[in-house]
């Protein structure tokens, strides 16, 4: 994507991030409270994911559709190469540093051979990103996601470009059948795509003149409520006859409605020039650049700072339950920030060459 016209994107992707840190802070620590639950709403780091995968069927289909790209075998190839060497060596950095710190009390040698001839701890299935195993390392459940469905983006291109109406149908099946063939995440990934197919209209789309924007600020708390839908029922149960209805007959939960909330906010985003002068400050877009580093790293500071809370509490903390909040998400932040960046210089953008490079060669 050209870091001129959609850099914004990445902004989001980074205050998502940090929404992420946050919300995981809370959640070691506050979340058994009334004021900690609500601080999962505001700072809702658990739907972020949505925002994330909505993002990323954005970005995988947006060059496809400005240069009319063609999906052939090679260009597939290409494609499938870049998005492994994109995802996977910062995550096996980050993976390698966690599961040697959680076993720690274990002799190093003999770790590292029980790994190799018993895997004990089942350390490849995780590294893999396959089966849905994230026991060890929290934050890549969502990246097995990203990288099964980002195999099926290039499909979803072919399709929208066949026949838009088909598309959308397949939209509603995901919506509906997508607990029993497919994950729930693939409507997220379609509405990334159906967004970049249509991002020069959205762009161009006269809001100010049109029916809902009298409405706008009816619309605008609706949308964030529907984003934090999840900690709502946290906070306020539904009736069992309503969730039975939504999770045994519909097959829709929670994560349907989050992710149709983070599309129109990157509507509504693409639609504003305001918007987005105002995440195109130098700090957002950093932010936005190191992004993938914070939200692998900021585990092991969410880890740390919780098994140090006496210490902290007692010392620096003045045992306040707030100067401690505060000093656990300065900590957190700061330390991601510096792995993230140390990731993305040292880690990222040197395999992210390689990757282009070897893609380069298919011919």
């Amino acid at each position: 994507m050209s870091n001129q016209r959609l850099g914004y994107l990445d902004s989001i992707r980074g205050l998502a991030a940090v929404s992420v840190l946050i919300y995981h802070v809370i959640c070691s620590h506050w979340v058994w409270s009334r004021l900690g639950q609500w601080g999962t709403f505001v700072f809702n780091g658990s739907d972020a994911v949505s925002m994330f995968f909505v993002l990323s069927g954005l970005v995988l289909s947006y060059r496809y559709f400005t240069n009319d790209e063609i999906i052939d075998e090679n260009n597939y190839k290409k494609y499938f190469i870049n998005r492994i060497f994109r995802l996977y060596p910062a995550f096996i950095v980050c993976l390698v540093g966690y599961y040697l710190i959680a076993h720690s009390s274990e002799p190093f040698f003999d770790l590292i051979w029980n790994t190799f001839t018993q895997n004990p701890h089942y350390f490849w299935e995780e590294l893999l990103l396959i089966r849905d195993h994230h026991t060890l390392f929290l934050p890549d459940w969502t990246l097995g996601i990203e990288v099964a469905i980002s195999i099926f983006v290039p499909f979803l291109i072919i399709l929208i470009r066949y026949n838009e109406k088909l598309f959308v149908f397949f939209m509603l099946a995901c919506l509906f059948v997508g607990k029993l063939y497919i994950s729930d995440f693939m409507l997220a990934f379609c509405y990334g795509v159906w967004i970049s197919k249509n991002y020069e209209t959205i762009k161009n789309y006269d809001n100010q003149n049109s029916l809902l924007y009298k409405y706008r600020w009816f619309l605008f708390p609706l949308v964030f409520t529907l984003y934090g839908i999840r900690h709502i029922i946290v906070l306020y149960p539904l009736n069992n006859t309503v969730k039975y209805v939504f999770d045994s007959l519909l097959f829709i939960n929670e994560f349907h409605f989050t992710c149709f909330a983070a599309a129109i906010i990157l509507l509504y985003v693409i639609n504003s020039k305001k918007l987005q002068n105002f995440l195109e400050y130098k700090i957002f877009l950093f932010i936005g650049k190191v992004s993938y580093g914070i939200y692998l790293s900021h585990w092991f500071f969410c880890s740390f700072f919780i098994s140090k809370i006496d210490i902290i509490k007692s010392t620096l903390a003045q045992n306040s339950e707030l100067n401690f909040f505060l000093i656990d998400v300065a900590g957190c932040l700061i330390g991601s920030i510096i792995v993230g960046t140390i990731l993305y210089y040292f880690v990222e953008l040197p395999f992210i060459k390689l990757g282009k490079k070897i893609a380069g060669r298919i011919r």
